[in-house]
């Protein structure tokens, strides 16, 4: 076959499987009919067994990083140090943080200051 023939081939396939099966006035939708037996609890117990899982990974980053001043405020506890090779006992700290991006033409300077923790 020839360059052409294919291209007319694969335009004569996607036009013939583009084109929908036009269902005769008698015969109930398969989709449709599938539909009215469902209820919702059942289309719920399906899609929690059958979804696909959530995609974790790294959002989405702007081309280009905005001028911008943020607050950072973290408070971590814990009751077991048993990691720590020489500590026992439990601990807590508090973290507070003021940062600021300022993009200067193409340039983005960033800086962070940790107040005494």
């Amino acid at each position: 076959m020839g360059t052409r023939a294919l291209l007319v081939f694969s335009a004569a396939l996607l036009a013939a499987s583009a084109v929908p099966a036009a269902a005769a006035p008698d015969e109930p939708d398969a989709a449709n009919a599938a539909n009215a037996t469902t209820t919702p609890g059942e289309v719920d117990d399906f899609l929690a067994k059958y979804a696909p899982a959530p995609v974790e990974g790294p959002e989405l980053r702007l081309p280009v990083s905005p001028t911008r001043v943020w607050l950072d405020l973290g408070y971590a506890r814990t009751d077991d140090l048993s990691s720590l090779p020489y500590i026992t006992g439990r601990a807590w700290n508090v973290r507070v943080a003021a940062g600021a991006t300022w993009r200067w033409r193409r340039f983005a300077f960033t800086g962070e200051i940790p107040f005494p923790q």
